[in-house]
């Protein structure tokens, strides 16, 4: 049924798996339907998402060296340029990473036009001073944001960190493995658990979302492939093997 207004929705990984981009290639989704879109980031500037999303919509990775764009990549990425203008997505990074200023960059968002999606990347760089525990402050945060979303009807994307205890466990994350706050859990309506396939393809990353919690929905893991130069998603296909014993069979026997 899609995001759904009020529902604050989780999008949690290890660093470098993917979560960021993905926010953004739900972002770039809302932004072609019309739906305007306003993402803050609180670990890139403004132009750095920006040029995630330039990636990502042209089809052209991002040069290791100055020159070294080839003539159609530059006429592809012009032509886009001209295209994401009216495009209705808003980028904002903040150094006052504060929950305050979070929720003022809504309200004038708000101001500014009807307001159809909202993405904090991500929630545990927030904060929230006067309360005496980390914990209660990132719970104030993950109820505010919930909050937020429900007075303003529209569906909330908050990035969030998983324990690094993952990365020595050789295991999938779960619910518990949210950082910081059990609030987190407790507040999202729908969280989604991302961590990398191996296994399945050494040679492409494909990656594992695993809906573990669906307040008014069923849960279930769907697997993606991700490329990481452009930041783009996609169905990943399992390989077709092949059938030694099919082949056998189908020989002459002499």
């Amino acid at each position: 049924g899609g995001l759904k207004n009020g529902s604050l929705y989780v999008i949690a990984a290890r660093p470098g798996i993917g979560k960021s981009a993905l926010a953004i290639h739900l972002a770039i989704q809302a932004a072609q339907k019309g739906i305007r879109s306003s993402y803050a980031s609180l670990e890139m500037t403004a132009p750095e998402c920006a040029g995630r999303l330039l990636t990502s919509v042209s089809g052209v990775s991002r040069p290791t060296a100055q020159g070294s764009l080839s003539h159609s990549d530059r006429q592809k990425i012009e032509q886009t340029v001209k295209a994401l203008r009216g495009w209705p997505i808003t980028f904002k990074d903040d150094n006052q990473a504060t929950l305050e200023a979070f929720c003022a960059f809504l309200a004038q968002q708000r101001l500014e036009g009807e307001l159809g999606l909202a993405v904090i990347d991500y929630l545990q760089l927030l904060t929230s001073p006067g309360f005496s525990s980390r914990h209660e402050e990132v719970s104030a945060i993950s109820r505010t944001c919930k909050s937020q979303s429900m007075e303003m009807e529209i569906p909330l994307i908050g990035l969030s960190q998983l324990n690094r205890n993952l990365e020595t466990q050789n295991r999938k994350p779960a619910l518990s493995d949210l950082r910081e706050s059990g609030s987190i859990e407790q507040d999202a309506d729908v969280v989604f658990l991302l961590d990398k396939e191996k296994e399945l393809s050494p040679s492409k990353d494909v990656i594992r979302i695993n809906l573990a919690k669906n307040r008014n929905g069923e849960t279930g893991v769907v697997m993606v492939e991700f490329d990481k130069k452009l930041g783009r998603f996609s169905s990943y296909h399992e390989p077709v093997l092949h059938d030694a014993k099919a082949e056998t069979s189908s020989q002459p026997s002499w």
